[in-house]
């Protein structure tokens, strides 16, 4: 939940952010592994989502805030910043997915095991 304009300033670089860094994996990975461009994009969807709603709230009820989001270079966000998080995003994920198949392998093989 945001609490005052530093927050809603943060919540709105971050927002950005996460439509940048999807902006990269779309034109990077959408024609050339959908698979993982759909896994991938979905943690990136979720969480500009939730800024979304969570600014949405905010202004809600501090309207007067409205015009901060009109000011020249409010929660400007530099692409550096988004490569950053993408890279780090993707080192995540393939750790995640290489766990997760592992997991998968693991509980197949013993399934087999016990059907012979």
């Amino acid at each position: 939940m945001i609490a005052n304009t530093i927050e809603l300033e943060v919540a709105c670089r971050n927002m950005k952010a996460m439509e940048q860094a999807l902006d990269i994996l779309r034109s990077e990975m959408e024609t050339t592994n959908p698979a993982l461009f759909a896994a991938t994009s979905k943690a990136y969807i979720l969480k500009a989502q939730q800024l979304r709603c969570d600014i949405a709230e905010y202004l809600s009820t501090h309207p007067d805030d409205i015009s901060l989001l009109l000011r020249p270079g409010f929660a400007q966000v530099p692409l550096a910043a988004t490569k950053e998080m993408e890279q780090q995003y993707l080192t995540h994920y393939d750790i995640e997915h290489a766990v997760e198949q592992d997991r998968e392998d693991r509980m197949n093989y013993l399934s087999q095991d016990l059907i012979r």
